[in-house]
Formats: structure tokens, sequence, C-alpha cells
């Protein structure tokens, strides 16, 4: 969920949303790796809704058809340190947008408020008298 909320803010243009689904994104890595590592051990306590007696290790036997089983603590290793290194960047990333947009760009939330207010009052306020500019205009019909 957090990678296709991540494409989302990507396609959307909206950075700070991007970084933080995919902060998030790399951080299920860590747990993931935590699984993976555990596949030839299987000390972890597993969450199932049938018999506990028939619960397979997913790892296990992901790792078991693609023959990797022996590597699984290796595999894990490197999943961990890719969660790391993409959370860390995530947060490199963000940080060198922040730097390099320009002091003049930089929006204050109060004063766009304000000014945002001040528009709204102004298009409700009547200008002038409506009447008068109606009848002095040169497509209005001379009353005398």
């Amino acid at each position: 969920m957090p990678f296709l909320l991540a494409i989302y803010f990507f396609t959307e243009r909206q950075t700070t949303g991007f970084v933080f689904c995919a902060f998030f994104f790399f951080e299920n890595w860590l747990y993931t790796a935590t699984y993976m590592a555990d596949a030839r051990a299987q000390v972890l306590p597993l969450v199932t809704t049938g018999d506990p007696d028939f619960v397979e290790h997913d790892w296990y036997a992901i790792f078991s058809n693609l023959g990797v089983l022996n590597h699984d603590t290796q595999i894990a290793s490197v999943v961990r340190v890719l969660g790391w290194c993409g959370m860390i960047g995530c947060v490199c990333w963000l940080a060198m947008r922040v730097k390099d947009v320009p002091k003049q760009q930089a929006v204050d939330p109060l004063r766009t408020l304000i000014v945002s207010r001040q528009l709204q009052a102004a298009k409700r306020k009547p200008v002038g008298d409506q009447r008068s500019r109606i009848d002095n205009s040169p497509t209005a019909p001379n009353p005398q």
C-alpha cells in the first residue's frame, strides 16, 4: 500500500507525500528481512487463521522452491541494507529538495491565508452603486 500511495503522490507532484510513503515502503523491508532470516530456524510465531499444525512458513516455502534456503540470512541482510538505504535516500532526497527551494518561493502559510481571505472579502463587497454604472453605460437607453 505505501508503494501505491507513493506512486499516486509522485504523479500528483506532492513531494512530501511521496517521500513519506516511500520511506514507509522501505521501512517495511526491515520487517520482511526479519521474517526472511527466520526461514530455516522458524523461531518466530506465525499468525494463521487455519489449523496451526498445518502452517507453513512463507519464506521457507519460497526459498526452498528457489533452492536458496541455505542463504536465507544473507538474502535477509541484503534486503535489510536496501531498506535502510531506501529510507536514508528518501530523507536525503527530501532535504536536498527543500534546500534547493529559493527563499522567494517559500510561502508563509499565515500570509497566504490572510491574502485569500482578503480576496474573498473583496469579491463579496459591492463596488460603487450598481445602478449608476448601468444608467451611464453607452448602451443604456437615454431617459430624456
